[in-house]
């Protein structure tokens, strides 16, 4: 399933579900993971399906067994996701993904 799928490659390549609930120093939001994705993908295979925001956000629901609308989660400072880049991709609390 996971060779299939994009998503889920950079999910299991580079991300990691949140163990606490981010504060405002927390650079990846939803945006800035997705983007990550997109970016990662390009580099990687141009002629790879780019998911949507709303099917990437589906798909990792799925493969971590909640609910869709469960994923997002919205402060004061920024909408995120139930997962983050894991430790060793964030610099200066910003994604940093070397393709």
């Amino acid at each position: 399933m996971i060779q299939n799928s994009s998503v889920l490659q950079f999910f299991t390549q580079f991300c990691e579900i949140r163990s606490d609930r981010p504060s405002y120093r927390d650079k990846a939001t939803g945006k800035s993971i997705y983007d990550a994705y997109v970016t990662w993908l390009k580099s990687t295979n141009a002629s790879k399906y780019v998911a949507s925001y709303k099917d990437f956000i589906s798909e990792i629901a799925n493969y971590i067994n909640i609910k869709t609308d469960e994923m997002m989660i919205r402060t004061s400072y920024g909408r995120y996701l139930q997962i983050t880049a894991k430790p060793e991709f964030i610099s200066d609390g910003f994604i940093n993904i070397t393709y």
